[in-house]
Protein backbone atom coordinates (compact mmCIF):
# COMPACT_ATOMS: atom_id res chain seq x y z
CA UNK A 1 0.00 0.00 0.00
CA UNK A 2 1.44 3.59 -1.19
CA UNK A 3 1.21 6.12 1.65
CA UNK A 4 2.82 8.63 -0.04
CA UNK A 5 1.23 12.08 -1.42
CA UNK A 6 -0.62 11.75 -4.62
CA UNK A 7 0.92 13.77 -7.36
CA UNK A 8 -1.87 16.40 -6.68
CA UNK A 9 -0.13 16.82 -3.36
CA UNK A 10 2.81 17.22 -4.60
CA UNK A 11 1.87 19.73 -7.02
CA UNK A 12 0.30 21.67 -3.98
CA UNK A 13 3.44 21.03 -2.07
CA UNK A 14 6.27 22.05 -4.95
CA UNK A 15 3.98 25.09 -6.14
CA UNK A 16 4.07 26.42 -2.68
CA UNK A 17 7.75 25.71 -2.24
CA UNK A 18 8.36 27.66 -5.26
CA UNK A 19 6.64 30.69 -5.09
CA UNK A 20 7.48 31.07 -1.16
CA UNK A 21 11.07 30.00 -1.70
CA UNK A 22 11.26 33.31 -3.99
CA UNK A 23 9.70 35.57 -2.07
CA UNK A 24 10.82 34.41 1.36
CA UNK A 25 13.94 35.64 2.85
CA UNK A 26 15.90 36.17 5.51
CA UNK A 27 16.28 40.06 4.72
CA UNK A 28 12.31 40.51 3.55
CA UNK A 29 11.57 39.30 7.11
CA UNK A 30 14.06 41.31 8.47
CA UNK A 31 11.74 44.46 7.41
CA UNK A 32 9.16 43.31 10.14
CA UNK A 33 11.41 42.77 13.42
CA UNK A 34 10.85 44.56 16.32
CA UNK A 35 7.37 45.52 14.95
CA UNK A 36 8.62 47.90 12.33
CA UNK A 37 6.38 47.40 10.15
CA UNK A 38 3.23 45.55 10.16
CA UNK A 39 4.07 42.01 9.47
CA UNK A 40 2.02 41.70 6.20
CA UNK A 41 3.30 41.34 3.00
CA UNK A 42 0.67 42.16 0.42
CA UNK A 43 2.17 41.23 -2.45
CA UNK A 44 3.54 37.94 -1.41
CA UNK A 45 -0.14 37.40 -0.69
CA UNK A 46 -1.44 38.25 -3.39
CA UNK A 47 0.79 35.84 -5.45
CA UNK A 48 -0.12 33.27 -3.06
CA UNK A 49 -3.97 34.37 -4.24
CA UNK A 50 -3.21 34.40 -7.60
CA UNK A 51 -1.65 31.02 -7.24
CA UNK A 52 -4.74 29.70 -6.42
CA UNK A 53 -3.17 27.82 -2.83
CA UNK A 54 -5.49 29.68 -0.13
CA UNK A 55 -8.03 28.43 -1.79
CA UNK A 56 -6.60 25.03 -2.40
CA UNK A 57 -9.60 23.29 0.17
CA UNK A 58 -12.52 25.96 -0.94
CA UNK A 59 -14.95 24.33 -3.90
CA UNK A 60 -14.35 24.47 -7.16
CA UNK A 61 -18.17 26.16 -7.30
CA UNK A 62 -16.77 29.27 -5.44
CA UNK A 63 -13.46 29.11 -7.59
CA UNK A 64 -11.11 27.20 -5.13
CA UNK A 65 -9.41 24.00 -5.81
CA UNK A 66 -11.76 21.62 -4.53
CA UNK A 67 -9.28 19.79 -2.38
CA UNK A 68 -9.11 19.02 0.93
CA UNK A 69 -7.57 19.61 4.41
CA UNK A 70 -4.42 17.45 3.74
CA UNK A 71 -3.57 20.01 0.94
CA UNK A 72 -4.08 22.61 3.34
CA UNK A 73 -2.26 21.14 5.87
CA UNK A 74 0.58 21.12 2.71
CA UNK A 75 0.78 24.70 1.64
CA UNK A 76 0.50 25.90 5.62
CA UNK A 77 3.81 23.64 6.40
CA UNK A 78 5.34 25.27 3.99
CA UNK A 79 3.81 28.78 5.27
CA UNK A 80 5.71 27.91 8.26
CA UNK A 81 8.83 26.72 7.11
CA UNK A 82 9.84 30.46 5.25
CA UNK A 83 7.90 32.14 8.26
CA UNK A 84 6.15 33.87 5.66
CA UNK A 85 4.50 37.39 6.62
CA UNK A 86 0.60 36.44 5.34
CA UNK A 87 -2.42 35.52 7.41
CA UNK A 88 -2.65 31.92 6.04
CA UNK A 89 -3.44 30.29 8.86
CA UNK A 90 -6.29 33.07 10.06
CA UNK A 91 -7.88 33.49 6.53
CA UNK A 92 -7.59 30.23 4.77
CA UNK A 93 -8.31 28.01 8.64
CA UNK A 94 -10.19 30.46 10.21
CA UNK A 95 -12.50 31.85 7.79
CA UNK A 96 -12.69 29.88 4.82
CA UNK A 97 -13.21 26.57 6.25
CA UNK A 98 -15.88 27.40 8.43
CA UNK A 99 -17.94 30.01 6.13
CA UNK A 100 -17.29 27.06 3.48
CA UNK A 101 -18.61 24.15 6.19
CA UNK A 102 -21.54 26.27 8.27
CA UNK A 103 -22.88 29.24 5.67
CA UNK A 104 -25.64 28.89 4.18
CA UNK A 105 -25.69 29.24 0.51
CA UNK A 106 -26.29 32.86 0.38
CA UNK A 107 -23.36 33.82 2.75
CA UNK A 108 -21.36 31.29 0.83
CA UNK A 109 -22.24 33.03 -2.38
CA UNK A 110 -21.52 36.53 -0.89
CA UNK A 111 -18.27 35.60 0.94
CA UNK A 112 -16.18 33.18 -0.47
CA UNK A 113 -15.85 34.20 -4.05
CA UNK A 114 -14.24 37.22 -2.75
CA UNK A 115 -12.45 35.58 -0.19
CA UNK A 116 -10.86 33.32 -2.98
CA UNK A 117 -9.74 36.15 -5.09
CA UNK A 118 -8.51 38.04 -2.39
CA UNK A 119 -10.53 41.09 -2.25
CA UNK A 120 -12.29 40.02 0.90
CA UNK A 121 -9.66 39.36 3.93
CA UNK A 122 -11.19 36.67 6.51
CA UNK A 123 -10.02 36.26 10.09
CA UNK A 124 -11.07 35.03 13.50
CA UNK A 125 -11.40 36.13 17.08
CA UNK A 126 -10.80 33.12 18.89
CA UNK A 127 -8.97 34.37 22.31
CA UNK A 128 -10.39 35.62 25.28
CA UNK A 129 -9.13 37.24 29.02
CA UNK A 130 -8.13 34.17 31.15
CA UNK A 131 -8.00 32.08 27.62
CA UNK A 132 -10.20 29.42 28.23
CA UNK A 133 -12.20 26.95 25.48
CA UNK A 134 -13.39 29.07 21.89
CA UNK A 135 -16.48 26.76 22.42
CA UNK A 136 -17.76 28.21 25.53
CA UNK A 137 -17.50 31.91 25.65
CA UNK A 138 -17.95 34.04 28.45
CA UNK A 139 -15.84 37.83 27.59
CA UNK A 140 -18.67 38.50 24.85
CA UNK A 141 -22.58 37.96 25.50
CA UNK A 142 -24.95 37.94 22.55
CA UNK A 143 -28.89 39.10 22.83
CA UNK A 144 -31.63 39.36 20.31
CA UNK A 145 -32.34 42.33 18.22
CA UNK A 146 -34.79 42.63 15.61
CA UNK A 147 -34.12 39.49 13.50
CA UNK A 148 -30.59 39.86 14.43
CA UNK A 149 -28.25 40.16 17.55
CA UNK A 150 -26.47 42.89 19.72
CA UNK A 151 -23.03 42.05 21.05
CA UNK A 152 -21.14 43.45 24.07
CA UNK A 153 -18.06 42.18 25.13
CA UNK A 154 -14.09 42.02 23.67
CA UNK A 155 -12.10 38.96 22.25
CA UNK A 156 -8.40 39.33 22.91
CA UNK A 157 -5.62 39.26 20.04
CA UNK A 158 -7.50 38.91 16.91
CA UNK A 159 -4.82 38.47 14.25
CA UNK A 160 -5.10 40.52 11.30
CA UNK A 161 -8.17 42.39 12.57
CA UNK A 162 -7.00 45.90 11.79
CA UNK A 163 -6.22 44.58 7.84
CA UNK A 164 -9.25 41.87 7.80
CA UNK A 165 -12.58 42.65 6.26
CA UNK A 166 -14.70 39.90 8.41
CA UNK A 167 -13.89 38.42 11.42
CA UNK A 168 -15.61 35.45 12.52
CA UNK A 169 -16.41 35.71 16.62
CA UNK A 170 -18.63 33.50 19.02
CA UNK A 171 -20.97 34.75 21.67
CA UNK A 172 -22.58 33.48 24.70
CA UNK A 173 -26.25 33.77 23.71
CA UNK A 174 -28.25 32.79 26.50
CA UNK A 175 -27.43 29.09 27.42
CA UNK A 176 -26.16 28.52 24.07
CA UNK A 177 -23.22 29.62 21.42
CA UNK A 178 -24.06 32.04 18.26
CA UNK A 179 -21.38 32.40 15.74
CA UNK A 180 -21.03 35.98 13.92
CA UNK A 181 -19.07 37.29 11.14
CA UNK A 182 -18.67 40.92 11.84
CA UNK A 183 -17.88 43.58 9.55
CA UNK A 184 -14.97 45.44 11.79
CA UNK A 185 -16.32 49.22 9.76
CA UNK A 186 -19.64 48.65 11.93
CA UNK A 187 -20.61 51.01 14.34
CA UNK A 188 -19.91 50.20 18.22
CA UNK A 189 -16.56 48.24 17.08
CA UNK A 190 -13.34 49.29 18.41
CA UNK A 191 -9.76 47.82 17.54
CA UNK A 192 -6.67 48.19 19.93
CA UNK A 193 -3.29 47.12 18.13
CA UNK A 194 -1.17 44.88 20.48
CA UNK A 195 2.22 43.27 19.91
CA UNK A 196 2.76 39.58 20.04
CA UNK A 197 6.30 37.87 20.07
CA UNK A 198 6.01 36.23 16.29
CA UNK A 199 5.27 40.58 14.98
CA UNK A 200 1.64 38.91 13.90
CA UNK A 201 -0.28 41.75 13.60
CA UNK A 202 -2.95 41.64 16.24
CA UNK A 203 -5.44 43.72 17.55
CA UNK A 204 -7.91 43.61 20.69
CA UNK A 205 -11.37 43.71 19.69
CA UNK A 206 -14.18 45.60 21.92
CA UNK A 207 -17.60 45.63 20.91
CA UNK A 208 -20.32 47.79 21.94
CA UNK A 209 -23.42 47.39 21.48
CA UNK A 210 -22.82 45.92 18.14
CA UNK A 211 -26.09 45.23 15.79
CA UNK A 212 -25.71 42.49 14.03
CA UNK A 213 -28.03 41.84 11.26
CA UNK A 214 -29.45 38.08 10.26
CA UNK A 215 -27.18 37.95 7.09
CA UNK A 216 -24.11 37.91 8.97
CA UNK A 217 -25.08 34.93 11.91
CA UNK A 218 -23.67 32.05 11.22
CA UNK A 219 -25.25 29.91 14.10
CA UNK A 220 -28.16 31.86 16.35
CA UNK A 221 -27.87 28.09 18.37
CA UNK A 222 -25.59 25.25 18.21
CA UNK A 223 -22.41 27.30 17.81
CA UNK A 224 -20.79 25.33 20.48
CA UNK A 225 -20.60 22.44 17.58
CA UNK A 226 -19.19 25.13 15.02
CA UNK A 227 -16.52 26.23 17.46
CA UNK A 228 -15.63 22.88 18.26
CA UNK A 229 -14.88 21.47 14.81
CA UNK A 230 -13.40 25.03 13.94
CA UNK A 231 -10.90 24.52 17.28
CA UNK A 232 -9.57 20.96 15.92
CA UNK A 233 -8.70 22.47 12.41
CA UNK A 234 -6.78 25.58 14.06
CA UNK A 235 -5.09 23.06 16.68
CA UNK A 236 -3.94 20.58 13.61
CA UNK A 237 -3.23 24.01 11.03
CA UNK A 238 -0.94 25.35 13.65
CA UNK A 239 0.65 21.79 13.87
CA UNK A 240 1.57 21.56 10.52
CA UNK A 241 2.60 25.13 10.78
CA UNK A 242 5.04 24.80 13.23
CA UNK A 243 6.44 21.46 11.71
CA UNK A 244 7.47 23.21 8.99
CA UNK A 245 8.91 26.24 11.02
CA UNK A 246 11.40 23.53 13.57
CA UNK A 247 12.27 21.72 10.17
CA UNK A 248 13.63 24.78 8.67
CA UNK A 249 15.33 25.59 12.43
CA UNK A 250 16.88 22.32 12.46
CA UNK A 251 18.31 22.08 8.93
CA UNK A 252 20.14 25.88 9.57
CA UNK A 253 21.03 24.52 12.31
CA UNK A 254 22.83 21.54 10.84
CA UNK A 255 24.13 23.70 8.01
Amino acid sequence: MDFGFSEEQRDVQNLSRQILGEKVSPQSLALYDEYAEPRFERGLWQSLVQSGLPAVATDSVYGGMGLGFLELALFLEEIGRTIAPVPALSHCVGGLLPLQRFGTAQQKERWLPPAVTGELLLTAALAESLGGNPCTPHAVTASAGGDGLILQGRKMAVPFAEQADRILLAAAYGDDVAVVVLDPATSGVSLQACQATSFEPQAHLTLDNVAIPAADVLSHRGGRELMHWLGQRMSAALCVHQLGAAEAAMRMAAS
